[in-house]
């Protein structure tokens, strides 16, 4: 506790695994299947920086620094995706593909009782995840495999990793009720305000290819019954 207003957070954390788990998907199908690598490691830290309630007004900021990887042989599960011999060789150190160096997040949060109004603003920052490319792929060999090419500029080929994004969400709501027995809220949403095309990860050996949503807008009318 820094003070009276805000409260630090610091985790640091190192695990050791062995038969480290994960997963591998059917070429591009939402069919996945467990598997598991003789061993593996994922150390990092995180730090928060959390406002108490201030006149309704709310914010936090956070930044998490990790590492993640494991090491072969592939040692159980169904492996049907790509030639997985490299797999099989024993001691090869990979990055796994939640390995992301850096993270940070952002909420910026207002709440009037009286009126029942509410808004949010938030954003999120994300270094990229490991990608199975070669490094000096054209575009034109981009586009030969059959990728779409508005991805290309989304992928570091020298550095092996998705390019680095910030998406932004931004959330305004109201309780329009609040009765003994029964309560009526409203909600509007925007996702990826700024309609940023994104990858999570690219060619990955055990998940694939995902690609970010775009913009999205949505609303809920709910009636909740006490």
């Amino acid at each position: 506790m820094l003070s009276q207003f805000f409260r630090l957070n610091l985790t640091v954390y190192q695990k050791r695994i062995e038969n480290f788990s994960d997963k591998d998907q059917f070429f591009e199908t939402g069919v996945i299947f467990p598997i598991a690598i003789s061993s593996g490691r994922v150390t990092g830290e995180e730090v928060r920086l959390e406002s108490t309630d201030i006149h309704g007004f709310h914010t936090f900021v956070s930044y998490a620094n990790s590492r993640a990887f494991g090491v072969t042989p592939i040692t159980g599960g169904l492996f049907l995706g790509e030639d997985p011999q490299d797999l099989f060789l024993h001691g090869l150190k990979f990055a796994n593909d939640h390995d992301q160096r850096n993270e940070a997040q952002f909420q910026f949060s207002y709440n009037h009782r009286p009126s029942g109004l509410y808004a949010s603003f938030s954003g999120r920052y994300d270094s990229g995840v490991p990608v199975d490319v070669e490094p000096g792929t054209t575009l034109a060999d981009f586009v030969a495999e059959g990728f779409d090419p508005r991805l290309f500029d989304k992928i570091d080929f020298q550095r092996g990793r998705v390019r680095p994004r910030t998406i932004l969400d931004l959330s305004v709501g109201a309780d329009l009720m609040q009765k003994e027995r029964v309560s009526m809220n409203i909600q509007f949403d925007v996702q990826n305000l700024t309609n940023e095309l994104f990858l999570y990860n690219f060619e990955s050996v055990f998940s694939g290819t995902h690609v970010g949503y775009p913009r999205l807008f949505s609303g809920r009318l709910s009636l909740r019954f006490k």
